[in-house]
């Protein structure tokens, strides 16, 4: 059973040996002769008798030879039965069969409807897709489609007022007022950032650049007082949540985030609708949740019967925040006075200075900025629309694929694409059905709701179903914003999953009709590559942040995920029209995806990829290939915390030892694979493919360690200061930060306990791949 997995011996139902049958035969046929006496074989009598004898024996033996072969044909059956009546392999027809089905006009079509109006969740709107999302799944022949609710606290701008950043003259004069280029919006329109709170506050102006923990240190180091300001940053780089909990940390009272043209209007583009360039009026929305979930149920789901906190104890921001458009942005920035910023901060608005502040220049006669909110926390219904295609072969193993379907304006780019591309998808697996095709293992195909409010629908519904995914996810597709730009293929997620990418990839033509030979795995290999110095380097797999529906499944319970998008060459900003009013069905059409050719190529991969999931036998997922990864992120961690590790005789080695240990076992497991069922490859099979799925979950944090309960990967996870960004040992790194900031024993006592469970995780892995209960103990006390 080893080789045969090992690849030593091919499988064939015909390996059964029936050439060498013992039979139980005397030593000699022939009776003792004492004597001649005539008897009944003598004679004519006796040959006519021993004719009969001998035509008896010939009936007999046919009869015994019948019923021989017979048997040995029911045992050939009956073992074929046993050990092959499931195995089964992925096809590449029915690949070629999804392939010819993805039509990029339907995927144009479905994006069109779905930018038609504002999705906001909870909304009447948002009910009302949900709907239209479950009919047509049904109507796409996936009967097993249901919508899942939960009651969730979401935080909308007010109906009746609207938010807005003024500055204020020495003798109280409105000298600006950016509520009146918004407050003709409608309410589901309104720009604003979710989870603000209602409020106002003012004070002296300080620019902060892009609000980074170092743009935060370096306003220390100039003397900048931060103390009672209102700190003016620049959307980008970190995620917004970051940028006011930075804020409010180092004291300001109030906080305003614009998008600045350098960002946003990149050199040689053009203003929409002449281009992707950001006009001056847009305002770019969002939410400052810095973890999943509903804030009121933490860690269980947010169905009736649960407890929910008061709000006044639910986690979110204390100062108030506000967006507005660069166009606003310019009349405060070009009056602030104080020293002039580094020249690495200044951005691209006419005639500013970009000076740091705090406060104005004199002779603008401005004196403060007064920030007011409006925003409210509602209770609302959100809806999970679950499409199930059962498994045939192993019903209890699933391979989800999911896209959210709430926005914040018109959604085009996020999440409208990947909600088109997964009702292309829908659809296509549909018609395979109908064509005789079904899973051997179960696929879901799920659309989020409120995952613009933080990863909201997502998380509650893994929350709800936690227990059964544990012990029966494979794995889990994202798909979300699948097309920001069309110049490669970009895979956030878990390196366990590298093969399977790899075999997609492969099997699809490039998006690119510059490049008609070429697969799409050779175009991510080339424009992604791990190793830029390295030609021949494999494409690269980022580590996964948070930012989007994967976050619940791979660093919430261990589920490996991916999530893949096309993006220009400069991730940040090739598609700045993101989570504004510009972000239009046109933009998208004419600008990013011509002919919907990224978005079918996505597809195509996404459907591939869930096939090789859902159909190969032998999971095309390999251990080594996390221990790979894992090595080339663990040298420069070493690098950078060595020394100050040192200093505090925080020894590294055993980590070392540990991840070494965990590599070697890694590499033994594929090359020296021993199953506990040599007589059944179905089983064994099984065996070896949960190991690893078992590889990721035994990385997460042990039962009982509350560091934080949204993100227990000890591995991989969200930058402390940057949830958008992913970094190795995020924990330790986390504990590591602090006790830096704030010297003491007991920090750096969690930073040895951190470093604990890092090792622990690798000794856990380790012993799952190996099985370390089942082997034949050295010697015996």
């Amino acid at each position: 059973m080893a080789d045969c997995i090992r690849g030593k011996k091919a499988y064939t139902k015909w390996d059964v040996e029936t050439d060498n049958v013992d039979l139980d035969l005397p030593v000699d046929g022939q009776p003792e002769v004492q004597g001649y006496k005539p008897g009944w074989f003598s004679g004519t009598k006796g040959k006519v008798l021993k004719a009969l004898f001998i035509i008896a024996i010939f009936l007999v033996g046919l009869i015994f030879g019948y019923l021989v072969r017979r048997g040995v044909h029911e045992v050939i059956q009956r073992k074929e039965t046993c050990s092959s009546r499931n195995v089964y392999s992925f096809k590449n027809q029915n690949a070629q069969l999804l392939h010819n089905c993805i039509d990029p006009n339907k995927i144009a079509g479905w994006l069109r409807y779905l930018s038609e109006k504002v999705q906001k969740a909870g909304s009447d709107s948002g009910k009302e897709l949900a709907l239209e999302i479950s009919k047509a799944w049904k109507k796409y022949d996936l009967q097993w489609t249901r919508i899942e609710n939960f009651t969730v606290l979401l935080s909308y701008s007010s109906d009746t007022s609207s938010n807005s950043v003024k500055v204020i003259s020495h003798d109280g004069k409105t000298l600006v007022d950016t509520s009146r280029s918004i407050e003709n919006d409608s309410s589901e329109a309104k720009p604003y950032l979710a989870y603000s709170p209602n409020g106002t506050a003012q004070g002296k102006p300080v620019y902060a650049n892009y609000g980074r923990v170092e743009d935060f240190h370096k306003l220390l180091d100039m003397n900048v007082t931060i103390n009672g300001s209102v700190v003016i940053m620049k959307q980008g780089k970190t995620h917004r949540g970051n940028k006011i909990a930075l804020a409010e940390k180092y004291g300001a009272v109030a906080a305003v985030l614009y998008p600045d043209p350098h960002d946003v209007v990149p050199p040689g583009t053009n203003i929409f609708p002449d281009g992707l360039g950001l006009p001056g009026d847009g305002i770019v929305r969002g939410n400052l949740k810095t973890y999943p979930g509903d804030p009121q149920t933490p860690i269980l789901p947010s169905s009736e019967d649960m407890y929910r906190l008061p709000t006044g104890k639910i986690s979110m921001a204390s100062i108030p925040a506000q967006v507005i458009s660069y166009d606003d942005a310019w009349k405060i920035l070009i009056d602030i006075g104080g020293p002039a910023a580094p020249e690495r901060w200044k951005g691209n608005l006419v005639n500013v200075s970009y000076n740091i502040g705090p406060g104005f220049d004199e002779a603008s006669g401005a004196s403060i900025v007064k920030v007011q909110t409006f925003n409210e926390l509602r209770e609302r219904e959100i809806h999970n629309v679950i499409a199930t295609i059962p498994g045939k072969t192993e019903p209890d193993r699933y391979v989800i694929v999911g896209s959210h379907h709430d926005s914040w304006s018109y959604g085009t780019s996020d999440p409208g694409i990947g909600t088109a591309v997964l009702m292309e998808l829908a659809r296509s697996f549909g018609h395979m059905r109908k064509q005789g095709w079904q899973p051997e293992r179960t696929m879901v195909l799920a659309s989020w709701d409120a995952e613009e409010f933080g990863i909201i629908g997502s998380e509650e519904w893994t929350q709800a179903h936690d227990q059964e995914l544990y012990s029966r996810a494979v794995a889990y597709i994202n798909i979300d914003a699948a097309v920001t730009g069309n110049y490669s293929i970009v895979a956030l997620g878990s390196p366990l999953l590298r093969q399977a990418l790899v075999e997609a990839t492969s099997l699809v033509p490039c998006h690119d009709p510059t490049h008609p030979d070429m697969s799409a795995y050779e175009m991510w290999k080339l424009r992604q590559p791990q190793d830029k110095n390295k030609p021949q380097s494999e494409p690269e797999i980022k580590i996964a942040g948070s930012g989007s529906d994967f976050v619940s499944f791979l660093a919430g319970r261990g589920i490996s995920s991916v999530h893949l998008q096309f993006v220009g060459k400069n991730m940040i900003t090739d598609y700045p029209l993101y989570h504004t009013e510009y972000d239009v069905f046109d933009a998208m059409a004419n600008y990013t995806d011509h002919n919907f050719e990224s978005a079918k190529t996505i597809a195509r991969i996404v459907g591939t990829l869930a096939l090789k999931l859902t159909d190969s036998l032998e999971l095309p997922l390999r251990a080594n290939h996390y221990a790979e990864h894992i090595e080339r992120h663990l040298k420069p961690f070493l690098a950078h915390y060595r020394n100050v590790l040192n200093d505090f005789k925080i020894d590294l080695g055993p980590l070392k030892k540990a991840f070494d240990s965990f590599s070697q076992h890694c590499l033994n497991f594929h090359n020296n694979f021993d199953t506990v069922d040599n007589d059944n490859l179905l089983l064994a099979m099984r065996e070896y493919n949960d190991k690893l799925l078992q590889l990721e979950r035994a990385f997460l944090l042990p039962y009982g360690v509350f560091v934080n309960p949204y993100y227990r990967h000890v591995l991989y996870g969200p930058d402390p200061y940057n949830n958008y960004q992913g970094i190795i040992f995020p924990h330790l790194v986390t504990s590591l930060i602090i006790a830096q900031e704030n010297n003491t024993a007991d920090n750096w006592n969690t930073v040895r306990e951190h470093l604990s469970y890092v090792i622990h995780a690798f000794k856990s892995a380790e012993q799952v791949l190996g099985s370390s209960l089942l082997k034949k103990p050295n010697d015996e006390l």
